[in-house]
């Protein structure tokens, strides 16, 4: 996972501007957890500001340039990603006097589709954007990357005639069934 960390005794009452650049070693790796060609530039604009004693809000903006393989041409195709990014963080102060999964088998779970997500845990004295910076990246990626001039070549089988059919999976087994001696025999 990305790491960018972001001390707490560093931000101000107001909130903070952060900026992280990731280095080449950091967008190879992610490249290869992504599973995409490459990341040629990453860099995360961020403003932290305090919302509560124990909370924070994280907003900014992912920008960078990554490298995915064409679907027709399997040709690099680079895509410029600017992506907006919007999280609350909570420090864990153990109110409930249970932790983890002893605290949610203690009660009932219940669930609303339409309220906003749960604050992401802080732990020790730093937020840790990173992982929030690596999924807004992920969810960034053209699901079907493909060069502006890339066309697929449509093949004599593939043509828009309606009325030819496929010919049947079965077929072959039906033409095996049809020519070996065997199967006629006394069963």
């Amino acid at each position: 996972m990305l790491s960018c960390r972001i001390k707490l005794q560093s931000i101000a009452a107001d909130g903070s501007e952060h900026a992280q650049e990731f280095a080449l070693d950091e967008r190879a790796a992610l490249a290869d957890r992504l599973g995409i060609v490459g990341v040629d530039a990453l860099r995360a604009s961020l403003k932290v500001t305090p919302t509560t004693k124990d909370r924070y809000r994280v907003t900014g903006t992912v920008r960078g340039v990554v490298v995915q393989t064409c679907g027709v041409t399997l040709e690099p195709v680079s895509q410029t990603i600017s992506e907006p990014l919007d999280q609350t963080y909570e420090r864990d102060r153990g109110r409930s006097g249970l932790s983890g999964e002893a605290a949610e088998l203690a009660g009932e779970i219940s669930i609303d589709p339409m309220a906003d997500d749960p604050p992401e845990p802080i732990s020790g004295d730093a937020i840790d954007t990173g992982p929030l910076i690596e999924e807004t990246v992920a969810m960034a990626l053209d699901p079907f990357p493909r060069k502006p001039d890339a066309e697929l070549e449509v093949t004599e089988a593939g043509t828009a005639d309606n009325d030819a059919k496929p010919p049947s999976p079965f077929a072959a087994l039906a033409a095996l069934k049809s020519s070996d001696p065997d199967t006629d025999k006394g069963n």
